[in-house]
């Protein structure tokens, strides 16, 4: 009984040992369980806001986007249709991802305009950014350019203002008058060029007209536009200078100039000197004055202002620290730079007096109200190249016109066909190589055709016993059916033409062989029939 109880005992306590191991085993189990589910139901999204890029087909903006996702040059891009996403990593100082940006590209048609919703919505705009990409090979189309992309943004802003509440677009155009009056360059003195130092003397006297390039001592310490301004102030409109933010968007823009590396070409062929690439310089940062945009000159092939403008809508979009400053071009004879084709200038660091300024330094143009397209304008020897435009006609509407043509033609007399075919090359639009007018070969093969018709074999009885070939003259309507077939032939030669230009003269070439191999023969077998004395 003892070992019997003892048995039973052990019995229990194993039973209780694997009952634990068990609930262990479950209670792990249900832990890894929780933290799997925890991890497949919640989402670990980065922060991500929205860039909008806008510009013309082939002004290099999706280039500037590849440029932007891989961070390298590539010349094997594919253009998208209509409105094309795609996205590329914010990452910090040690390379991890800590957010991301939205591209939508609209491609270079106005019509795609009503894809911008998704890009821009009531949802995404206060966290959205625009670029404007400009083709700068092409200076004389600038301006007209960006005034066509800037319109297509405000009627769409405009869309998106009757969609949200009215204080939360005002919020977001005070935000842009923040930026305009509390920007500061960034603390970089070694990278501040003397001719910033220079400009930034001047508005502090008032001077727009000295053209006086005296020692100033560097100082990289931006003017204040409006001193009584101060940080995190409330924006007040009437302190903003006259030219500055007339059409207040609300969010950040940046123009764009790609394929600055083409200023070298402009200077070579087409002299455009230093005044002109001053004059657009001013011309381009007095209309982002007006919008509330940044300038940046870009060359993607070249590798120029890339990084800068990627670090510049990073800084936009997320606050993160800027690193450049701004650079304007032609520096002072001192300094021996030249950065005509990488020009940055951040929206908030220019005025309208330093437009002036540097409007009062060039010499190609001397009223400001002229217009952008009567100063730039198109070289002679490009406009010389622009051909004519000549618009097709509607493929039935050519096929009617020609059928009244030729029913017209089979009611004519026979010498009224020469001109006529004149009429008709001239009405339709046909070159020589496609008239319905017979051609010289042609010509000849009818004439050929005719003489092997009047060979001895097609003799008339007459002819037989007097031995003097004569033919039988014609009756009207035989005279009828040979034109109609001249007709036909031509106007089979006309869209054999239309279907095989580049075989017509091998075609030709062959019609004539065989029309001349079609005599011979004919007249081979007229020799056998004659008499012995006759051949002799």
């Amino acid at each position: 009984k003892k070992m019997a109880t003892a048995g039973i005992g052990n019995n229990n306590f194993n039973n209780f040992n694997n009952l634990l191991k068990s609930q262990q085993i479950q209670q792990e189990t249900s832990i890894w369980s929780k933290i799997l589910l925890t991890a497949s139901t919640t989402q670990y999204s980065l922060p991500t806001k929205p860039l909008l890029i806008l510009g013309d087909r082939n002004s290099g903006k999706s280039t500037f986007v590849e440029y932007l996702i891989k961070g390298s040059y590539s010349d094997n891009v594919v253009n998208g249709i209509a409105l094309n996403y795609n996205f590329f990593d914010v990452l910090d100082d040690d390379n991890e991802i800590i957010s991301r940006v939205d591209t939508w590209q609209l491609e270079g048609e106005e019509e795609h305009s009503k894809f911008l919703q998704y890009a821009l919505n009531p949802t995404s705009i206060s966290s959205a950014a625009v670029l404007i990409c400009l083709d700068f090979s092409q200076p004389w189309h600038l301006v007209s350019s960006l005034n066509k992309w800037v319109s297509l943004l405000e009627t769409h802003m405009n869309f998106l203002r009757s969609s949200i509440k009215r204080s939360a677009f005002e919020e977001l155009q005070n935000s842009n008058i923040l930026r305009y009056q509390n920007y500061k360059e960034p603390d970089l003195s070694a990278a501040t060029s003397r001719r910033l130092n220079i400009l930034n003397q001047k508005v502090q006297k008032g001077d727009n007209n000295s053209n006086n390039n005296d020692n100033i001592s560097d100082n990289d310490n931006e003017v204040n536009k409006n001193e009584d301004i101060k940080q995190n102030q409330l924006p007040n409109e009437q302190l903003l200078p006259d030219g500055v933010l007339t059409k207040n968007f609300g969010i950040p823009i940046i123009i764009v100039c790609l394929k600055t590396d083409a200023i070298r070409i402009l200077e070579s062929e087409y002299r455009f000197n230093d005044g002109r690439l001053e004059y657009i310089q001013q011309h381009l940062r007095k209309i982002c004055l007006q919008i509330g945009a940044g300038l940046v000159y870009c060359s993607v092939k070249a590798n120029r202002n890339c990084d800068l403008i990627r670090n510049y809508v990073e800084h936009l979009l997320f606050g993160l620290p800027f690193k450049y400053t701004t650079k304007l071009g032609i520096e002072s004879s001192n300094d021996n730079s030249d950065n005509k084709d990488s020009i940055f200038v951040p929206f908030g660091w220019d005025s309208p007096q330093k437009v002036a300024i540097d409007f009062n330094n060039q010499r190609v143009c001397v009223d400001p109200q002229q217009s952008y397209e009567e100063v730039i304008k198109l070289p002679s020897s490009l406009q010389q190249m622009i051909e004519e435009k000549i618009e097709a006609k509607e493929e039935q509407e050519f096929l009617d016109n020609l059928e009244k043509e030729l029913q017209s033609m089979r009611s004519q007399e026979p010498q009224q066909r020469a001109s006529t075919f004149s009429t008709v090359n001239s009405t339709l639009g046909l070159g020589a190589s496609t008239s319905l007018a017979p051609s010289k070969s042609q010509n000849t093969i009818n004439s050929s055709i005719s003489a092997s018709n009047q060979s001895p074999l097609r003799t008339t009885t007459t002819a037989k016993q007097t031995g003097t070939p004569t033919t039988r003259p014609l009756t009207t309507a035989e005279s009828t059916a040979k034109l109609s077939i001249q007709d036909s032939s031509s106007v089979a030669g006309f869209f054999n033409s239309l279907l095989a230009k580049g075989n017509s003269a091998k075609r030709t070439s062959n019609t004539v062989t065989a029309a001349t191999s079609k005599v011979s023969r004919e007249e081979s077998i007229a020799r056998l029939t004659q008499p012995t004395s006759k051949r002799q």
